[in-house]
């Protein structure tokens, strides 16, 4: 298993300038030209030590913290004025959140194909990594596309978000205007976090 999916060990970011100094041959995450991650062992490190230890970065723990549909939004006054036609059409958007339901309508066009351009299933260590990484999945628009005409959808792209709130985001971020998922469909106002 790669220590950068191993929950035994820490990971910091650090300049590449740095490997060197402590590459011992599989404890480095290449990330790109500038950044790559360090893997140290729990067993060796303790947390305390944390703040004596020379690192670039510590990464930030990211963890679902939305607490309201996009209707609460102040934004909603500048969305609903149709003069300004906002629809977001030639915007690419990098989403890192708990997976996304490919399947969803809010993200097929008219014609059933999918509007998604990439998607890079970290959790699932059986395909093709991104380019540049070492783990994880890609899924292209292609094969998305080749799975939705499928009958056995899964089999081709295996991904799922069992949690929701990937799919919900995203949906509000770039779901197609008719068919946009309200995360208090998903989740009850009173679970979430603002």
């Amino acid at each position: 298993m790669q220590k950068i999916l191993d929950e035994n060990y820490y990971d910091f970011i650090i300049d590449n300038s740095m490997i060197p100094r402590y590459n011992t041959g599989d404890n480095i995450t290449l990330l790109n030209d500038a950044h790559s991650l360090l893997h140290v062992s729990r067993s060796v490190m303790d947390v305390c030590d944390i703040g004596r230890t020379p690192y670039y970065a510590f990464p930030s723990i990211y963890t679902l913290a939305s607490s309201a549909s996009d209707e609460i939004s102040a934004n909603k006054t500048v969305e609903n004025n149709t003069v300004y036609n906002l629809l977001g059409q030639c915007t690419l958007v990098g989403i890192v959140d708990t997976g996304i339901d490919y399947q969803h309508p809010a993200f097929r066009n008219a014609d059933g194909s999918t509007r998604i351009v990439s998607l890079w299933d970290q959790t699932d260590q059986s395909g093709v990594s991104p380019k540049d990484f070492t783990f994880g999945t890609e899924y292209s628009k292609q094969q998305i596309n080749a799975a939705l005409l499928s009958n056995d959808t899964m089999s081709l792209v295996p991904t799922v978000d069992t949690n929701g709130h990937g799919t919900a985001i995203a949906s509000i971020i770039s779901g197609s205007i008719d068919t946009k998922i309200h995360l208090v469909e998903l989740f009850p106002i009173a679970n979430l976090l603002w």
